[in-house]
């Protein structure tokens, strides 16, 4: 089964689990740099001072989204890696429109026993959108659900 042996690779991979304290900075990483993805990341940046670090993304296209991550030296992972560093992420943003990725992103949390990072769906992006700008944010997926 294709699930069992992702979940063996990526506790191989797991990144050690760092302890924060309250008030230390929300490690995020956002999966899927199309167009909504890029709009989302452009407007995060700027609110890094206010505790938010874009730990990584992914995104298997060459996209505007992907370059500007590179040029910020924001490292760019496959989502393998990115469950690979468990309890370090704090939010995962799935922009990605997959309702098929969405479904493995939280069987790969159970199979690699991470009950700490959380799985933002394109609702809570949109939540957080809100609160970070005023300007109208693509809405190129709808929502797959959680």
């Amino acid at each position: 089964m294709q699930y069992a042996e992702d979940a063996r690779r990526m506790r191989q991979i797991q990144a050690p689990v760092q302890k924060r304290e309250e008030g230390n900075v929300l490690n995020i990483a956002i999966v899927g740099m199309g167009r909504v993805g890029t709009q989302f990341l452009q407007e995060l940046l700027p609110h890094a001072h206010k505790g938010l670090s874009v730990m990584c993304i992914s995104e298997m296209e060459e996209t505007p989204g992907k370059d500007m991550a590179r040029r910020r030296g924001i490292r760019i992972m496959t989502v393998e890696e990115i469950i690979g560093m468990g309890e370090s992420i704090d939010v995962i943003f799935d922009l990605t429109g997959s309702g098929e990725l969405r479904r493995w992103l939280r069987e790969s949390m159970v199979a690699t026993r991470n009950k700490h990072t959380v799985i933002a769906s394109e609702t809570i992006a949109q939540l957080v959108w809100c609160l970070v700008t005023d300007k109208s944010l693509a809405d190129h997926h709808g929502h797959t659900g959680y």
